[in-house]
């Protein structure tokens, strides 16, 4: 199949024509190839899908978010991998946000106490409770207050940090001595969750005792209580006498070396890190405060 080039055109409209024709040549000859030998081109068509095929044995859907999103050349890829790797332990926050006109009343942390209870009696339908899956830390011994207080001259109450006073080694040694528990940033713990302790507060005794503990002297800012409350209004002291709203934090463990994405990730790879246990737990607790909101519990 030959056509004969046109005379008196210029050499790029002779370029431009070659290749039109060469195309139209090699396309005319594979259609006629095709219709002549319809079974034949059905069978290659067949074998090349089938071929193609056997990558499906080594096919992997990846839900590592890390993997997924970020470059693994990235200095974020490697730190992350690196901290995984060598600090295991962290822990998924699950939150209730408390709300009133002054959440600092007796009934009020009385109400709060009940669904801390609830909270904490959630069983999941593979026998996971709340003390399985929680972050724990040292419990600090209300009789080691010396280590951290003394009374000046003048009768005021000083505190020192234990971590300087013992110097780090003895200091890690003392909080490796503790026994666990499990890690709350939670306004009770000021009264030890003891609901007769509570049933005798007044509004008084509340934001007192708010006053005198706003930092954990041993733990610092892990239990700063009064970064938990909304809507402050002190008086012209600066001290706290009421608040609207109070945070409280439940602290789900995560051991980053035990996650199994393909377990617990998503299609969309933007799943958080999580074992399957706290996953369940965590979807007792969301049920179990939609249905306390649902019913109007305040």
């Amino acid at each position: 199949m030959t056509e004969k080039v046109p005379e008196n055109v210029k050499w790029y409209d002779k370029f431009t024509y070659k290749i039109v024709t060469c195309t139209e040549h090699l396309f005319y000859n594979l259609g006629f190839k095709i219709a002549s030998r319809p079974w034949t081109t059905i069978g290659i068509c067949w074998l090349v899908v089938a071929l193609s095929a056997f990558g499906f044995f080594r096919f992997h859907q990846e839900k590592n978010p890390l993997k997924l999103w970020v470059p693994a050349q990235s200095t974020f890829y490697h730190d992350t991998n690196w901290l995984m790797s060598k600090f295991q332990n962290g822990f998924r926050m699950e939150s209730v946000l408390f709300e009133a006109p002054d959440i600092l009343t007796p009934g009020a942390l009385r109400e709060m106490l009940n669904i801390d209870r609830q909270i904490k009696k959630i069983v999941t339908s593979t026998r996971v409770t709340w003390e399985d899956v929680c972050f724990k830390i040292p419990e600090v011994d209300s009789s080691l207050d010396f280590l951290y207080k003394s009374k000046s001259q003048d009768g005021t109450i000083e505190i020192y940090d234990p971590s300087v006073l013992l110097g780090s080694s003895a200091y890690c040694r003392m909080l490796q001595s503790f026994d666990k528990v499990c890690f709350e940033r939670n306004l009770l713990q000021l009264w030890d969750f003891d609901e007769g302790q509570l049933a005798q507060l007044t509004k008084q005794d509340i934001v007192d005792k708010i006053d005198e503990f706003k930092i954990d002297p041993i733990l610092g800012n892990l239990k700063n209580y009064e970064d938990l409350l909304g809507g402050i209004v002190r008086n012209e002291s600066g001290h706290v006498i009421s608040a609207s709203s109070l945070h409280t934090f439940y602290m789900v463990y995560v051991n980053f070396s035990s996650v199994d994405m393909d377990q617990v990730g998503n299609m969309a790879g933007t799943a958080d890190w999580a074992s399957l246990d706290a996953l369940e737990w965590e979807n007792g607790f969301n049920a179990l405060l939609a249905n306390i909101s649902k019913n109007g519990t305040e």
